[in-house]
């Protein structure tokens, strides 16, 4: 699904215009009603800042689009988790914009005094691509995990075929799965290795690797399907992609995703970034917010 979440200087007149009847708005009640004015989906309200395990990518630009109108003296946080519109704030509406942005806000002397002391050039170029300080930092490490990403999938396609068996069930074993143990070298229909269904291990999970730079053909699919027995569970493992017929495979089979997983070239190497295999952490980052319980 593609993600249609708005950005934060879009965020900043609707939010304006719901705060206009002047009450006290808790960030709680003015989110109800924006993801209803934006009509998000309940896949972009939930939608998690990738640098964060609380925080929704739509607060955060809420909290963004919120900080830069109080900067402009339109609105005020009368208490913690609440906002409230001032006289400035109800003049704008009254004017009736089309839109709120940086450049709108710049007719306001203590946000140009602000702006100009926060802002670099850089950041004059976050603006005008509608970005959070935060949203290009995330821009920048999702370009960055991207790039390692692909590098890991051509790494992989140019591996030995028994090493990149092995590097498979070490990432089985990170998962949470019993000892990985790779079997003898075989044809190519054959199982590569099995995990355990945990340390103890029981319950043999077989799996095969596919070094493949094309879409893993429906032949190939049903051939390891061949191989596991009702009952049991598998895992296929490739660089690139599955054909669009594994679903109608599994079926034939009288299988389902619940005994069998396809984990395409995407999801491997997302995986590989989660339990660092084959990669190490370069660089941590961190940035900060104020505390209000500090000040109170």
């Amino acid at each position: 699904m593609i993600m249609t979440i708005p950005d934060f200087e879009s965020i900043m007149l609707p939010l304006l215009k719901i705060i206009s009847d002047g009450k006290e708005w808790s960030m709680r009640e003015l989110e109800k009603v924006l993801v209803e004015k934006f009509n998000l989906s309940d896949e972009e309200k939930h939608h998690l800042k990738s640098s964060s395990k609380h925080e929704t990518l739509f607060q955060n630009r809420m909290r963004w689009a919120r900080f830069y109108l109080k900067k402009a003296g339109l609105l005020v946080d009368p208490r913690r988790g609440f906002t409230k519109i001032i006289e400035r704030g109800l003049e704008v509406v009254k004017k009736n914009p089309d839109k709120i942005d940086i450049e709108y806000l710049k007719q306001f002397p203590e946000f140009v005094d602000f702006y100009t002391r926060s802002s670099s050039k850089k950041q004059e170029n976050i603006s005008a691509s509608a970005q959070t300080p935060e949203d290009e930092i995330i821009t920048g490490i999702d370009h960055s995990t991207n790039t390692i990403k692909l590098e890991l999938l051509e790494k992989m396609k140019n591996m030995d075929p028994f090493a990149f068996e092995t590097m498979n069930g070490l990432l089985l074993q990170a998962m949470g799965y019993g000892e990985a143990t790779v079997t003898k070298r075989s044809g190519d229909g054959g199982i590569d290795g099995y995990v355990t269904k945990d340390e103890l291990g029981f319950e043999k999970i077989r799996f095969q690797s596919k070094r493949y730079s094309e879409t893993v053909p429906i032949d190939k699919i049903r051939a390891f399907l061949g191989t596991i027995a009702q009952g049991k569970k598998g895992i296929m493992i490739t660089t690139s992609d599955y054909s669009s017929g594994a679903d109608n495979a599994l079926r034939e089979n009288q299988r389902s995703n619940d005994d069998i997983k396809f984990i395409d070239g995407d999801k491997l190497t997302e995986l590989m970034l989660k339990y660092s295999i084959g990669v190490k952490t370069r660089d941590t980052y961190q940035t900060y917010e104020l505390d209000d319980e500090s000040f109170e």
